[in-house]
């Protein structure tokens, strides 16, 4: 519920009210932008890497007219991507620890993620593959890429990020279609959100 929120709710509004964004976008899932923006009917699109290579086939009607470009942001500031959370993991409960260490290792390999990446044009964890010479002859973006993961940043670290993303979602959705002023959803869903978070705080009575 700070200003630079809202200021930020103003600016996404106006995109909507002055016809840079789509009508329909508050209601769009990711493939339906990715559909949107693949049939040229959008300038710009914020989606995940997959959208690389489906925009660029041949059928596309946008097969190389396109680039990445960090995300945008005010003036003085600073934008920044989102962080997947593909990440691997060993259950403390596993009977069988050692070999799901050994499958994380293969995983995480600077061999098996090049072959990954050349097949699904996923992304790294490794920073040397984004401009690995095999890599980027068949992905020539990847270089770009480098420079908006530099950027990114992880969500927030809570346990009820879940919660908290639902919350955000649902007011966000009512400013920017008009159905309460920016204030007034912000303060709502800053209210919600710090009560969830403080019963997420509260210790059990003994």
């Amino acid at each position: 519920d700070r200003p630079e929120s809202l200021r930020a709710i103003e600016f996404l509004r106006s995109t909507v009210q002055e016809g840079i964004a789509p009508p329909g976008v508050t209601t769009y899932h990711e493939e339906d932008t990715r559909r949107f923006f693949q049939n040229g009917q959008a300038a710009f699109l914020r989606s995940w890497p997959y959208v690389w290579p489906l925009a660029n086939e041949e059928t596309s009607p946008i097969k190389g007219k396109i680039g990445i470009k960090p995300m945008v942001h005010a003036a003085g500031q600073s934008g920044a991507a989102c962080l997947g959370g593909w990440g691997f993991g060993i259950s403390k409960s596993s009977r069988h620890p050692e070999e799901a260490w050994k499958a994380i290792q293969y995983f995480t390999s600077e061999e098996t993620q090049r072959q990954f990446i050349l097949k699904e044009g996923y992304l790294p964890s490794r920073r040397a593959l984004f401009t690995d010479p095999q890599i980027v002859a068949k992905y020539p973006h990847y270089p770009q890429i480098l420079e908006v993961v530099q950027k990114a940043v992880l969500r927030p670290p809570i346990a009820q990020y879940a919660q908290a993303s639902d919350i955000l979602q649902r007011y966000l959705s009512a400013a920017l279609t008009n159905r309460t002023s920016p204030e007034k959803a912000m303060q709502s869903a800053a209210n919600e959100t710090r009560r969830l978070l403080n019963a997420g705080q509260a210790k059990p009575s003994a």
